[in-house]
Parts: C-alpha cells; structure tokens; sequence
C-alpha cells in the first residue's frame, strides 16, 4: 500500500512539495498560508458555491435543527489529531503523507466519524485488513483503543449485548484468531477438567478466510437453560397477571434513523440535546427532537438483540438435546436427570401458552426447577473434575461454588444467606465461563466474550490467577475510548486551525500534481487545460 513520504514534514509526491511543521507546543503550523472558510448557516443553505471559491461548507443534514452547530464539519480519520482530506482517485492526505487507501476503506475518510490514529503506519494497517488494537463501536458512537489488543495478551471483554460485542470488536479490528463467546454451549455432560473446548454451533459464530469456525463455546446448556427459564417463568407471570386488564398502550418516544442521516443530525443538534442512555439501557447516544429520542439504525447485529428471544431459544435448544439423547441406547451418565427434566420442559416449549400461567404451569415449573439445580451441580462437578460418588476429603460437593455465588450475590447487592434459582443459575453460567476462560488463555485464542455482568463476577476471580487473565468491563471499555460522533470543533479549540492547514496542504499538492500532468501533457501534445480547475473543487467535496 504504497506512502508517498520523502521529508519529514513534507507531504511530497515531487520536488514542489507541500511542507509544514510543528511547534514545541506541537500545534501544527502549516508552511503556506492559510484561508478563511466561511460555513455556511442555515439562511446560507442551498447558496450555489463555485469550485474552489473559499471552499465554501455546506451544511450536511438532512434537515436543519434549530441549534449554535449548524455548519459544522465533523471530520473523519485523525492521526495525532489532524484530518485527513481526500484527494480523488482513491488517494487521500492522511499525516502529512499521500497514501493509496485500500478498497472501500476511503469511505472512512468520507464518513463522520472521528477515526484516530497514532500513525499513517497504523491507519494503513487497519485500512488494509490487518490486526490492530483499535476500531470503531459504531452503535456506541466510540473510537477504542485496547492495550491487550496491542500487546497481543489474552483477555476477557465484558460486553453489551444491545450494544456492542466481542463478534464486533474481532472484525473491527482485524483479529484473525481463535476466539471463545458466550454465543455457544458445550454438549451436554461432556465437559470436563481437561477436556477440549467445543466450536460453537451458534448462529453468527465467527469463520476464518476458509469458512471455518473460530469461536468456541463457553458455557453449560443446563445452567443456561437453567437461567433462561427463570426469566422465561417471570415474564410468563407477569403476562399472565395483565391479561384481561385495560392498560392504556405504552407509548413509545422514541425513533430510529438510517445511520448516516442520524450521525449528521446528531452533530448539528444542540449539545444539551444530545445525549447517552445509562448503564442498564447499553450506553447508547441519541439527541432529542420534538419531545422524542432519535437512535441511530447502524445495521449491527447488536441491534437486533432480545433478551426474551435469546432465552426461548436456549430453552428449545436444551429441548432437543435432551430428545435426542434419550433417543440414543446406551447413555448412562444421568439417566435420572434425563428423566427428570424431559416432561416438563417437553411441556413448556410445545404446550403451554404464552401469556398464561395455569396450574399446570406452576407444577412443571417446580419439577422442572428441581431438576435443573440438580443438573447443574453434575455438570459443575465433572467441570471441576470431582467423580460422582467419590468423596473428596475436607470438601463437599458444590464448596468450590461459594466463591462465585458470593460474586453474584455482591454484585446484585443482595446479603442474606439463601440464594435464589436466579442467582444460582447465573453462579452456574459464571463457573462454566471462568473454567473454558481458562482453558482458553492457555490455547493460543485473542480473547473471550461474555455479558457485562459475567465478566463484572468473574473479574477479580480470573484476576487472582497466576498468570492472571484481564478483564475489560463495558466501563473499562468506555475508559478506554473515546468521543467517535461529536463535532470534533467540540473536543478540539484548535481543530479548526487544524483542519484548515490540512486543507491548504492538500490543494497545494493537487495544484502541483495537476501542474505536472499539464506540463507532460504539453509536452506529448495530448493533455491540455487549466491546472487548477478542477482541483480545489475536489477537496471541497471531500470536505462536504
């Protein structure tokens, strides 16, 4: 990917470049003087600008919001802070050097969001497909930069599921390796201490260059079924009690724009207009407009999460494994379990009806909850490698639980000594995750994925480990990013100033690019006409 870069300080493509340098203040001076840029305001739209004429800036949304940021231009890819401004013929102006930006990469340089990069070495990479340790979480509105990523170390990120996740984060960033998720649970009964991790069956499971799978599962199905059912039976309850009831219809104040024409509204609307949902709602920005909150529609998978759809789905998935292990002849790990579980959860995933909750609900719900917490204390104990019916002096079985149910429990703020089906099923998940986390960073995988609140429990048990495994919490997460949407006038006094003298450096060069294809073309009798008319007009595009 070819770097046009003679000088330091000079952005060169011949010996009439365009130079620049910094202060010890390190605030960029340009070599040639600047221009003044008048934007445009809302009584200005629509004015006819000529080509190079100041290059004039229009405003960019789709509707003018009444606010002090109309006209402002948010720019795109930084590096140490300066834009980098599109030259034509898939090249562009990025940290004082002229580079080839690879296929549809340019259209960062297009696009409004505030890309930052240390180098053109590192905007390169990451335009090209390879590994590095930044990206953007578009949903969130957040440029990161993750030092495991950087350093090459296993970790855990704690994600969003409506948000963001750890599918994301590894295309974003290039990652090519193994990688362990949530997304995927291990066939029943099967994991043990020392066994190999399983490849996920999961929808959406990431693939490698050949279309094979490279993320492995890392979770109990009964514990997850467990769980899943837990919530399932509240939300039933719940359905069952407003049913009949005449509840005015909910209001929704809430719309969805496609995400380019969101992105440009968002940054000509008020500041105090523009705003980010809480921890519990995913962290997830929009700006008000008539009363309403205005999210954009990115087109990321983390969009189309629920929470309910993902647990009846675990639980039908938990369904047929266990039809189709009764039908097999000679399984005799746990026949009573088998037994045990089959009619009621046979009954809650082809009979019952959603939205009530009969009798016969609430006895397969008791049956079904008793064999499901002796299901999960098995498989926990074939994980940590105890035998059925051998004793293990000084311990009994489900002591090496209390650590984390004891997470669980500080985390929810709950203190009394009984736990809830709730809080011992999701103690459940956490083992399950922490053991296949383990055998993970010891496999040669990038990183492990899970739900925010699993790695918030786990982080200080994986933390206590020799070597220990990091965990980036979605706050973690957040510390470790930056401001991807707001208009970067905002976050910068000097972008202005920036900006402007990148600009200059840019036409200047075009000037001269274009200068010397009239001068060989003179020279060959083939080319002809004026050097500069059409090339401030291309940066005023780009900078459109």
């Amino acid at each position: 990917m070819p770097i046009e870069k003679r000088n330091a300080g000079v952005v060169t493509s011949s010996s009439r470049a365009v130079a620049y340098s910094n202060n010890v203040a390190g605030t960029f001076k340009p070599a040639v003087p600047s221009f003044q840029r008048k934007p445009i305001d809302n009584e200005q739209e629509g004015n006819e600008q000529k080509p190079g004429a100041g290059l004039g800036m229009p405003a960019v949304a789709p509707f003018q919001l009444k606010s002090d940021n109309a006209g402002v231009i948010q720019r795109k890819v930084l590096v140490n802070g300066f834009p980098a401004v599109e030259l034509g013929g898939g090249k562009a102006l990025v940290g004082g050097n002229v580079v080839t930006v690879p296929g549809d990469r340019i259209n960062w340089v297009r696009d409004g969001y505030a890309r930052r990069y240390n180098a053109v070495e590192e905007f390169m990479k990451h335009a090209g497909r390879e590994p590095v340790g930044v990206g953007l979480a578009k949903r969130l509105g957040l440029w990161y930069r993750l030092p495991p990523l950087e350093n090459k170390k296993f970790f855990v990120l704690g994600e969003s599921h409506n948000a963001f996740g750890y599918r994301e984060l590894m295309n974003e960033s290039n990652q090519k390796g193994k990688v362990l998720g949530e997304g995927g649970s291990n066939t029943l009964m099967s994991a043990t201490s020392d066994s190999p991790l399983e490849k996920s069956n999961s929808p959406g499971a990431l693939e490698d260059d050949n279309h094979e799978v490279r993320e492995y599962a890392m979770e109990n199905l009964i514990a997850k079924a467990y769980y899943s059912f837990v919530i399932f039976k509240s939300a039933e309850q719940k359905k069952s009690k407003e049913t009949g009831v005449d509840n005015a219809a909910a209001v929704d104040n809430t719309e969805r724009e496609a995400g380019d024409v969101w992105l440009a509204n968002y940054q000509h609307a008020a500041k105090a207009d523009r705003r980010r949902d809480g921890e519990a709602a995913g962290h997830i920005p929009y700006y008000n407009r008539s009363a309403k909150k205005v999210y954009a529609q990115t087109g990321t998978a983390a969009e189309g999460y629920a929470s309910g759809a993902v647990g009846n789905s675990v639980l039908t998935k938990f369904y047929n494994a266990i039809k189709g292990i009764r039908q097999k002849t000679g399984y005799i790990a746990t026949p009573g379990f088998i037994e045990d579980v089959f009619e009621p959860i046979m009954y809650f995933v082809e009979t019952h009806i959603p939205g009530t909750w009969i009798p016969k609900a609430e006895e397969m719900s008791a049956r079904l909850l008793s064999a499901l917490g002796k299901g999960v204390k098995e498989e926990a104990d074939l994980l940590e490698g105890r035998r059925k019916g051998v004793e293990i002096k000084g311990q009994e079985s489900g002591d090496f639980m209390k650590p984390f149910l004891a997470e669980v429990k500080k985390r929810r703020g709950t203190t009394d000594n009984k736990a809830s089906h709730g809080e011992t099923a999701f103690a459940y998940r956490n083992f399950a995750m922490y053991r296949s986390v383990i055998k993970a960073s010891r496999d040669g995988f990038v990183m492990a994925g899970m739900g925010d609140h699993h790695a918030q429990e786990l982080e200080a048990l994986l933390g206590a480990l020799t070597p220990r495994i990091d965990v980036i919490t979605m706050k973690g997460f957040m510390d470790y990013s930056t401001d991807a949407i707001s208009p970067m006038t905002e976050q910068d006094e000097e972008f202005a100033a920036k900006r402007r003298a990148m600009v200059t450096a840019a036409v200047r060069y075009q000037r001269e690019q274009n200068m010397m294809e009239k001068e060989e073309g003179n020279r060959d009798g083939s080319r002809n006409g004026n050097p500069a008319a059409g090339t401030a007009s291309v940066v005023a595009n780009d900078l459109d």
